[in-house]
Order: structure tokens, then C-alpha cells, then sequence
């Protein structure tokens, strides 16, 4: 597994956590939304970031997708 892909989990899990969701409906607002897609495509950038600020990241994403 990749490097950029444990981030994408981690980020995931972080998510899940804060939002208090389930693994199952996280994973589908992620794939709904090409979260994983977008996490690893920025990784470089947002992994220098703490998972707080990623998963603030997340929202306004899922948010400008959902527009």
C-alpha cells in the first residue's frame, strides 16, 4: 500500500471519527465525492497539514462537489 493511500485512510478514519459516522457510511460519502481521489492526488500538500485541518479540508470539498 502506498504511502499516500495510509494517509487517505487515515484521513478517513479521522473524518469518521469527528463526524461520528460509521466506517460503511463514511467510505460512501468518500467515494460519493472522489474524497480518496483528492487526498491522494494533494497529498504532498496537505500531508504537511494536521488531520483537524484535513478534515475541515474534506468538508468544503465535499461541499463545493455537492453545489
Amino acid at each position: 500500500m502506498s504511502i499516500e493511500m495510509e494517509f487517505g485512510i487515515c484521513c478517513l478514519e479521522e473524518y469518521k471519527f469527528l463526524h461520528k459516522m460509521t466506517g460503511r457510511a463514511t467510505m460512501e460519502l468518500f467515494k460519493k465525492f472522489g474524497v480518496m481521489d483528492y487526498l491522494i492526488r494533494h497529498y504532498d500538500a496537505l500531508h504537511t497539514t494536521g488531520f483537524a485541518y484535513c478534515v475541515q479540508d474534506i468538508d468544503k470539498y465535499i461541499k463545493s462537489r455537492s453545489a
